[in-house]
């Protein structure tokens, strides 16, 4: 549970200020101390190097002593964006139902750049892959709402990241398999 002071500090549950160092809000911003919070950040999930510099930076450290922190965390290979992004699609993967749009949105509002975010893609799926999730997604979207509309089930995988090719060809799939479309 996080709450907040009356000096509006945000307090942990153990009644410490959730700020490095303990201190308030008011306080001058952090000077040391980042590369220390940045591994212990590192240690409860991975980041990116944008996403590292704005949570040490919302952290309450000194863009000098966040930007130090980020570069030697990389130097020393704890932070890796591509590394990331292959984690990111991992699990994606896993979850599955979402198209390469999606993904790519994804990894680049976490901070990825768009070359990492291209060769990572690549690398790990294929259009047939891609192709199977849509067709897999589809026919558990229809299975939930039988009279789902073509037009309807279209926006949906779109709306999913799956690009236009992919949902075409998951719609002929269906209509020319035991899984016909309705009519609208």
């Amino acid at each position: 549970m996080i709450r907040s002071s009356a000096a509006g500090t945000r307090i942990g549950r153990r009644g410490r200020s959730l700020r490095p160092g303990g201190g308030d809000d008011t306080a001058a911003p952090l000077q040391t101390g980042g590369r220390e919070h940045g591994l212990e950040l590192l240690g409860r999930r991975d980041f990116t190097r944008r996403g590292m510099l704005q949570r040490l930076l919302a952290d309450g450290y000194a863009s000098e002593a966040a930007a130090d922190a980020v570069e030697y965390l990389t130097e020393s290979s704890y932070l890796d964006d591509r590394r990331f992004a292959e984690r990111f699609l991992a699990s994606a993967r896993a979850r599955k139902g979402h198209g390469r749009a999606w993904l790519e949105r994804e990894l680049a509002s976490q901070g990825v750049p768009r070359d990492v975010i291209a060769a990572v893609l690549a690398e790990g799926r294929d259009r047939d892959t891609e192709r199977d999730e849509a067709l897999a997604l589809a026919k558990e979207m229809m299975r939930r709402s039988p009279a789902l509309a073509p037009q309807r089930l279209a926006a949906r995988l779109a709306a999913r990241g799956f690009s236009w090719e992919v949902v075409r060809a998951t719609l002929d799939e269906l209509d020319k398999g035991a899984g016909e479309l309705p009519e609208d």
